[in-house]
Formats: structure tokens, sequence, C-alpha cells
């Protein structure tokens, strides 16, 4: 029993790296941070709805269906933004915390 309890041990300690994930939207005792996110000039108050990040890329999703992606691994950094299944260029969008001393738009930085 001991034995198969090391190796099952070492198999789990040697498993892929997995994404520590905060969902909003399942929390009872968070309240979700808000953003005014503007995209091609049109803006609107939402607020986070998940935030993932691992050692090689980190993740934000809204409610209003916009996600945002850096993979530390490829390219230079550059956020990749998807907006209800469109590509959206950084140019394109702009991003604002409700509170200053949240962080929730820290990938559209450059």
């Amino acid at each position: 029993m001991r034995k198969f309890l090391v190796i099952a041990g070492l198999l789990l300690a040697c498993g892929p790296a997995s994404a520590g994930c905060f969902n909003y939207s399942e929390s009872t005792t968070a309240s979700a941070p808000e953003v005014d996110l503007c995209i091609g000039g049109k803006c609107e108050r939402t607020s986070v709805e998940v935030e993932c990040s691992n050692v090689h890329s980190t993740m934000t999703t809204f409610r209003n269906g916009v996600s945002v992606s850096v993979n530390s691994d490829e390219g230079d950094g550059t956020p990749v933004i998807d907006w209800k299944g469109r590509a959206v260029k950084a140019t394109e969008m702009s991003c604002k915390e409700a509170d200053p001393d949240d962080s929730s738009c820290s990938l559209f930085s450059d």
C-alpha cells in the first residue's frame, strides 16, 4: 500500500502544470472587479468573469465576451484580444479599472 501511495504521489507531482484560475461568477465571497472597456470608440462597463495565470500565460475573460491573453513563451508579449469570436487589435481597444487599486486591465498595458 505504501509503495502504491508513493507512486501515485510521484505521478501527480510530475503531471503538467495547470493554471491557477479564479472564477468570480462562482464566488460567493469576492465581488468581480469592474472595468470600462472601449472597442472602436464604443465603451461599456463590464466586470471580470475569470482570471487565470501560470508560468506560460495569463488570461482574463470579461462578462461582455472579451477575452485577453498573453503567452510569455511565444511572441513579444502582445496581448491577444478576442471579442465574441472576433480578433480585436490592441490599438482598437482601451481598458480602465473602475477602482484605481485594481489591476484587471494590466494585460492591455504595453
